[in-house]
């Protein structure tokens, strides 16, 4: 599955799974599938903003040695021209906001892979899915898991909001 999701899909990684623990064990994998593929991820420059910052705070270790990795990790995807830097939407903007816009705008032209441990850009983005656009593709959305592989993530349902009875007629 992994292979085919990285084969048909441009991948968008968000600054949460980035700095998961699990990404330690799942990222490296994610990495093998791309380079045979020659796929580029792409990543924002909030992205990169948050893991500098996790990569330099000194209240969090196990985050700070996360991040150092992560960003070894991009630092060698760079290198072989496998990793596409994109500009944030606006100054200070957040890696979920940034990740949201340019699926509403890539998904109209080609299918897209997000891995995000978020769970509000996961639930805004199965929303941009059911807006059923006539060319637009879906939005797959996955997270790491502590297994070292992508998972699904559960889909909230349509309406969260109980109904009373006297609503219905």
């Amino acid at each position: 599955m992994l292979e085919t999701l990285v084969k048909e899909r441009r991948i968008f990684i968000d600054a949460s799974s980035l700095l998961a623990p699990q990404s330690l064990k799942t990222f490296p994998n994610l990495i093998q599938v791309q380079k045979k593929y020659r796929r580029k991820i792409n990543i924002h420059q909030s992205v990169a903003d948050a893991l500098n910052a996790a990569a330099y705070d000194d209240q969090d270790l196990e985050r700070k040695k996360i991040a150092q990795n992560s960003i070894r990790q991009l630092q060698e995807l760079q290198k072989e021209k496998l990793l596409e830097f994109r500009e944030s939407v606006e100054a200070n903007s957040s890696p979920a906001k940034d990740i949201y816009q340019s699926c509403s705008y890539f998904r109209m032209d080609v299918p897209l892979l997000v891995i995000t441990q978020d769970a509000d850009l996961t639930a805004d983005l199965i929303a941009l899915n059911r807006q059923e656009s006539a060319r637009g593709h879906n939005v797959f959305v996955k997270k790491f898991n502590k297994y070292g592989y992508l998972s699904n993530v559960i889909d909230p349902p349509h309406n969260a909001k109980p109904q009373r009875a006297s609503e219905n007629t």
